[in-house]
């Protein structure tokens, strides 16, 4: 093994055992340090699954919409998302208005990555905004992503 390959391996070594331990462990303020560490000084995809995780296992509000920020910040926390589209649609629909909110954008910058042309990120911005101001129902909303997902 090269050199490169060996710091490559250590470093992913290092990455497992920081999400090992930030999974095991129970004090909430230690492992929002660990995610801190973990988001600023690795560009890792198993730290971007590691956020949508903590999303899906956070019952905390405020904790969800500061996980799912993150995740719009980083580019491979977002490709962790573009599998959970489902997911973020149910939050959208049915979490508290932080966590709503921060589901909205995200959902917005997942599927603008998923190349969707601009007609479509159109209708979907409009859909996401006529939920958000009442004049949607869940159930309409999550149709009309499905269309236009599926189109």
């Amino acid at each position: 093994m090269n050199f490169k390959e060996k710091i490559l391996n250590e470093k992913q070594l290092l990455i497992d055992k920081i999400i090992l331990e930030i999974s095991n462990t129970e004090d909430v303020s230690e492992r929002d340090d660990l995610v801190v560490l973990a988001i600023e000084n690795f560009n890792d995809p198993g730290i971007g699954q590691l956020l949508v995780d903590l999303v899906k296992n956070e019952a905390r509000p405020e904790k969800q919409s500061i996980y799912l920020n993150t995740c719009r910040d980083y580019p491979y926390a977002l490709e962790a998302c573009k599998a959970e589209i489902p997911f973020l649609v149910n939050l959208l629909i049915h979490g508290e208005y932080e966590t709503t909110m921060s589901a909205a954008e995200l959902l917005l910058q997942v599927l603008e990555s998923n190349d969707l042309d601009e007609g479509d990120m159109l209708r979907a911005e409009s859909s996401i905004q006529r939920f958000l101001s009442g004049s949607y129902q869940g159930v309409e909303l999550k149709a009309e992503l499905e269309r236009i997902l599926n189109d």
